[in-house]
């Protein structure tokens, strides 16, 4: 599967995963670097179904897809959502904490095609100190339909208040029985 990123300059560096995206520079409007997935192969498809567990025979089995209409394999949801939050994951670098994801599948896609995703800031708000950014993001396929879309909100650093996945960490008491040697975890 291959992977492109649009030639947009600045933006392009800003966009590599190790690059810190801070909330205070983020607006309303800005247009996350669009990406394109695939050509998609059956085998990725396929893959990528079991990965998850969607054992429907529609996202894997050619022959009863074709039985019941379909061209082909179906891409599965999770694969589309998958992509789709990691285009914003890259977008807002290391630092951040997916905190919601809301993506709604609406069309269908299939092994072979190229999925072209892109993602526009909506709305940014500050909740308990934490910088909150929502991203409303399309995924378009070589039709032209818009076969998946939806938000994702991110947290990202804010500049001068630490870092954001220290906030998110549990509780040790959570945790520490997994490296207890005595523990009752039955």
């Amino acid at each position: 599967m291959t992977k492109s990123h649009s030639e947009t300059g600045p933006e392009k560096a800003a966009a590599l995963p190790h690059a810190t995206r801070y909330y205070d520079d983020v607006s309303v409007g800005d247009e996350l670097p669009p990406e394109e997935v695939g050509p998609l192969t059956t085998s990725e498809v396929v893959r990528f179904s079991c990965s998850v567990e969607t054992f429907f025979p529609l996202h894997h089995d050619a022959d009863w897809a074709r039985a019941r209409g379909w061209p082909a394999i179906l891409v599965a949801g999770p694969f589309r959502h998958a992509i789709l939050t990691g285009l914003v994951t890259t977008w807002a670098g290391p630092e951040a904490f997916v905190r919601e994801t809301d993506i709604s599948n609406r069309g269908s896609d299939f092994p072979g095609g190229t999925l072209r995703l892109t993602g526009t800031v909506s709305r940014t708000w500050i909740e308990e100190g934490l910088g909150h950014v929502e991203v409303e993001t399309e995924l378009h396929n070589d039709t032209g339909q818009r076969s998946c879309y939806g938000r994702v909100v991110v947290v990202l650093p804010r500049r001068g208040h630490g870092h954001v996945l220290k906030i998110f960490e549990a509780p040790e008491e959570l945790y520490s029985w997994a490296f207890d040697d005595d523990a009752d975890v039955a």
